[in-house]
């Protein structure tokens, strides 16, 4: 019988046992959890309610869970591990192509004989919307702006951090990277189209504001321009 406990249990062995090329620890569960915090928040949202009284909460956990779990079927095999099959080399990104669409496959193969298959199909269509423009499913929505929201803030940017870190590009790839999305509209874009909720906008924007004032700071430090104002003389290079 399908519950949230064993939802959790499962996407967690499979989130803990995964390794990919560009990171070397937990970090995808530690996200998964983040994003189901925050699907339980959305549901909650006086918009949410109004937009659809019943929402099909258990499905939207088992979406929630398994979203990013297709990153097995792009990532190295660890030594020893019972999920290795299968597993192809990912020399890219935190994001890959088809990700969605691995992660419905997974949910399909490790949820088969806990649930029933109209809840099997509703997890796999809102996996599957939530990664599309065209969401249809309040619950994919739901999903889709929970994980965005996870991207603005301060946690957005240690997570570029260690993306750049595996990329061995470091702080300054990371700020260089985070100026030119900022130059291109890329994080306005985001905020004007990448959410279906006001409030999950609005708090979004406040997350974005607060990650700018702190890689300013950062932007400050790495090139030494707070000491450099109290400096009476500096040596000329």
């Amino acid at each position: 019988m399908l519950d949230t406990k064993t939802l959790r249990k499962i996407a967690a062995q499979i989130l803990n046992d995964l390794r990919l090329e560009t990171t070397c620890d937990n970090i995808l569960w530690q996200r998964t959890e983040r994003v189901v915090l925050n699907v339980r928040s959305i549901c909650g949202l006086e918009e949410v309610v109004k937009a659809k009284p019943y929402i099909d909460k258990l499905s939207l956990l088992g979406a929630a869970y398994f979203s990013e779990t297709g990153y097995i079927k792009h990532s190295p095999a660890k030594p020893g591990s019972s999920l290795s099959a299968n597993h192809k080399s990912c020399k890219a990104g935190p994001m890959i192509d088809n990700l969605f669409e691995s992660s419905a496959e997974i949910a399909q193969e490790q949820l088969a004989g806990l649930a029933d298959k109209g809840q099997l199909n509703r997890i796999n269509r809102i996996i599957t919307q939530s990664g599309s423009d065209y969401a249809r499913l309040t619950e994919a929505m739901i999903l889709s702006d929970a994980r965005d929201l996870d991207d603005m803030g301060a946690v957005g940017v240690l997570q570029d951090f260690k993306h750049n870190i595996s990329r061995r590009k470091g702080i300054a790839g990371m700020l260089q990277a985070r100026r030119n999305k900022t130059r291109y509209g890329y994080w306005q874009a985001r905020l004007d189209r990448g959410f279906h909720f006001d409030s999950v906008r609005k708090l979004a924007e406040q997350r974005l504001q607060a990650a700018r004032l702190f890689v300013e700071q950062l932007n400050t430090e790495t090139d030494a321009l707070d000491i450099a104002e109290i400096s009476v003389n500096t040596i000329a290079t």
